[in-house]
């Protein structure tokens, strides 16, 4: 092979020079060099004590090799319109570089380069020479558009150059890494120092948003052992490509379609990450991910995994608002902007994996949030802290039974809910719920606590470790900002559902469908409502026009049922066994006959009321207070309606006597009692 030697140190544009291919099958010392093709026949080590020119840009692997060059100066694949290094395979073929610059053909006025693609081969740059001697970090992997296929990049020290030239017509991404390519930088350089990597921006300047993007697909990956500074780059992960770093920084827009991205420290993007189609995020525990904006796949049937450190967001969003689920098994998430507009009808995994494993969240979003058709399922030691914004869960699916696969909303016991005003329509409730001093006016609505509201028909179930604690807003709506329309079933503890004077427990009327609403006490005492200590020293009030079954399983107290006047309705039902004990019905109106209806079955015994003597007294003249029947018609006193005055004070009422049969049992046994004492004497 013939070698041109030539005196010209620094040269960096192709020559005009006359040159032979250089064919490789051993080890050979050279110092300025210039060829056309460079063909790589066998493995071999070169070294270099000037520069490498390639006036055509192509080097060939033909055969499995491992090619090391350890080069003084600048290695330059100088074709024209860009250069390439070709392999017979990733796992084959193998290019060693230490030295300065590795680079495309460059133009020294504009400082732009040309391309160079990497197909089928992996590419060692160890970029720390000069040509006055070591130089740490100061080589460069040059061109103005790269292209990986099938090919892998191992930066272990030196800068990934992005130096684009006018000439180059790509309109995307100028780094594309295709079919299964990897763009690594180390975690430590060769003297075992941290490696700290930078993309560096160089050229005529005419980047555009476009093409200032790092490409993935087809399974390719970026990997970050230790840091690297994007340069204001964007990432596009597409395929099933992976994004794995350790600190991420300086990133403009990420991009991750059926794709995932995993940060052990910490990830720094000023623009918007978005997620699309089933795509997983992992910032491992202590780490950080910060950003702009995120936008989530709201595709049905979509799942997006958000797992690990910590997230702060300035706004999340989604693509299109069809549905979707987010999955958060992250220590801490942190919203200031939830855009509800886009993000009502997906469903949110709040503590939980895709495989229903546990996890302790801090989830805080300052602006609030909103799900209309969209499920919140929140389990494990999970703060969600919501300031003094509202979160409204609109959903009215039911949950009885406690599911966490999204079929309705779902707190867990070890939840713990914070919100200036909260309203929630459906699922199931087991969790802490602290709301404090919002309000919500809109529609007529007028709550702080809402568990459903007028047209919006509850389905809730309050489970055995739920605790409420509801502080009203003392200006609007005084007495009455806790309030429920629809279905709730309450197995809370004693106690355990407390609200303040301003958020009065108020039961609303269904605008929509003026449905009966219903209220099951499963449990004694759990509403310690209005300000009182206790549930016998509460007070419970129905709207004007709403209707209320009150279905008492449990032994139960209250002072007051308060209506706001004679159109309310309540239906009252009372288990066999179990004592409802009231102090009093009171009509807020102040005239008008109130109604209650009493199913067939309340027993003697069941239903006491200890506070309206003077009405009970006289119960055929009064005009304050009517019972009835299931059908509306008034219960006839002594026939299907008992009041008895109780020696201990206050009024039993009961609408069904013990049976004949039992009547008879109850004689006899008296009669054989009587025998018995008889025979004694």
């Amino acid at each position: 092979m013939k070698k041109l030697l030539y005196t010209l140190a620094v040269l960096s544009t192709a020559t005009a020079f006359a040159a032979e291919d250089w064919t490789i099958t051993g080890d050979e010392t050279l110092g300025n060099y210039t060829y056309d093709n460079i063909i790589v026949k066998d493995s071999a080590t070169i070294t270099a004590n000037g520069g490498i020119w390639s006036n055509t840009g192509v080097m060939t692997f033909e055969n499995d090799a491992n090619l090391t060059i350890n080069n003084t100066y600048t290695f330059m694949l100088n074709g024209a319109t860009g250069g390439s290094i070709t392999g017979t395979g990733k796992d084959k073929s193998t290019l060693n570089y230490t030295g300065y610059h590795l680079s495309a053909a460059r133009n020294s006025t504009t400082r732009g380069c040309q391309s160079l693609t990497f197909k089928d081969v992996t590419i060692n740059y160890n970029g720390s020479y000069g040509g006055s001697g070591l130089k740490k970090n100061e080589g460069m992997l040059r061109a103005g558009a790269f292209l990986f296929d099938s090919a892998n990049v191992n930066m272990q020290e030196g800068r990934f150059s992005v130096h684009k030239d006018s000439t180059i017509a790509e309109a995307g991404a100028l780094v594309k890494l295709t079919n299964g390519s990897m763009l690594s930088f180390a975690e430590v350089s060769p003297d075992g120092t941290d490696y700290v990597a930078t993309i560096n921006v160089d050229g005529d300047g005419s980047m555009t948003d476009a093409q200032r993007t790092i490409s993935l697909s087809g399974a390719s990956k970026l990997v970050v052992g230790n840091s690297l500074d994007a340069a204001a780059f964007n990432i596009s992960a597409v395929e099933n490509s992976t994004i794995t770093a350790k600190t991420l920084t300086n990133v403009n827009n990420i991009t991750l379609n059926n794709s995932s991205m995993s940060i052990t420290n910490k990830l720094e993007a000023a623009g918007t990450i978005t997620t699309v189609g089933s795509s997983s995020v992992n910032v491992a525990k202590g780490g950080t991910l910060s950003a702009n904006t995120w936008v989530i796949d709201g595709t049905s049937g979509v799942d997006t995994v958000i797992s690990g450190g910590s997230y702060t967001l300035a706004k999340v969003t989604r693509n299109t608002n069809s549905g979707g689920k987010t999955y958060i098994a992250a220590e801490n998430f942190t919203i200031s902007n939830f855009d509800a507009a886009q993000l009502s009808n997906g469903s949110w995994f709040v503590g939980l994996d895709k495989d229903g494993n546990t996890y302790d969240v801090n989830f805080k979003s300052s602006g609030g949030m909103q799900l209309n058709s969209g499920k919140m399922v929140v389990d494990g030691k999970t703060t969600l802290n919501f300031g003094g914004s509202t979160a409204n869960f609109a959903d009215t699916s039911a949950n009885a039974n406690g599911l966490k696969n999204g079929v309705g909303n779902y707190f867990g016991k070890d939840v713990v809910f914070t919100a200036g005003a909260s309203r929630i329509n459906g699922g199931y409730l087991d969790g802490t719920f602290n709301v404090s001093k919002g309000f919500v006016n809109a529609n007529s609505w007028n709550y702080t606590l809402a568990l459903g509201v007028n047209s919006q028909f509850a389905n809730i179930t309050l489970g055995e470790n739920v605790k409420i604690n509801v502080v009203g807003n003392d200006k609007n709506s005084v007495g009455k900002n806790f309030v429920m329309t629809g279905n709730v079933v309450s197995n809370a503890a004693t106690g355990s559902i407390v609200s303040d004077a301003n958020a009065g427990f108020y039961i609303k009327k269904d605008t929509k469908n003026n449905n009966a609403s219903t209220l099951t006490l499963n449990t004694t005492d759990a509403f310690a409502v209005g300000g009182a200590a206790t549930q016998g020293e509460a007070t419970f009030k129905l709207e004007a026009g709403a209707e209320l079954n009150l279905l008492i399983n449990a032994d139960n107290n209250l002072k007051t049922f308060l209506f706001d006047d004679s159109s309310a309705k309540l239906n009252l039902g009372i288990a066999k066994g179990k004592v409802f004990t009231i102090g009093n019905f009171a009509n807020d109106a102040g005239d008008g006959v109130l109604t209650i209806a009493l199913d067939d079955y309340i027993y003697k015994g069941s239903f006491r009321i200890t506070d309206m003597d003077e009405i009970l007294a006289d119960y055929d003249g009064t005009n304050t207070i009517k019972f009835v029947d299931a059908d509306g018609n008034f219960r006839v006193l002594n026939t299907n309606l008992y009041i008895e005055k109780l020696a201990s004070g206050g009024y039993d009422i009961y609408t069904q006597v013990p049976e004949p049969a039992t009547v008879a049992a109850i004689f006899g046994a008296l009669a054989l009692a009587v025998a018995m004492y008889r025979r004694r004497k």
